[in-house]
């Protein structure tokens, strides 16, 4: 049982995805390097008052983005969670990155953004490992 709640942990996480982090063409098959190339973090919702935690919903949050120099992906924030992990699609260019995040409201605006007052995080990709961010916590007003 608990093996087949993580195949549907994985599924609603990849179904939740998207951006444009690969470009297009004809180029070869992506390797095993390529595949164990990509980027985790853990997130949470706070109030900026007190820091008490939020749902997506309660704080109006619609959409996680994640910005890996300039690349995006993009992840639901599911209704009624106010915690969770988001992993990027895999075969990132390994390298160094100016990175931040954002939640957005359902209109695409910008409730909380993680380069605000400290700028954007050096994040470097290696050739043949992911990259985890630790907890990212996004504080609303």
């Amino acid at each position: 049982m608990t093996r087949l709640l993580m195949v549907l942990g994985l599924v609603a996480v990849a179904g939740g995805v998207s951006g444009c982090f690969f470009e297009s063409g004809s180029g070869p098959a992506p390797t095993d390097c390529a595949s164990a190339r990509f980027v985790s973090f853990d997130w949470e919702i706070v109030k900026n008052v007190n820091n008490a935690p939020l749902t997506c919903d309660q704080a109006n949050g619609a959409t996680i983005v994640l910005d890996l120099g300039g690349m995006k992906a993009d992840f639901v924030c599911p209704i009624g969670a106010g915690v969770g992990r988001a992993v990027s699609p895999s075969g990132i260019n390994s390298g160094t990155y100016a990175t931040f995040l954002q939640l957005l409201d359902p209109n695409g605006q910008v409730l909380s953004d993680t380069s605000v007052g400290v700028g954007t995080r050096a994040v470097t990709v290696p050739q043949c490992a992911s990259v985890h961010l630790g907890v990212v916590t996004f504080g609303t007003p």
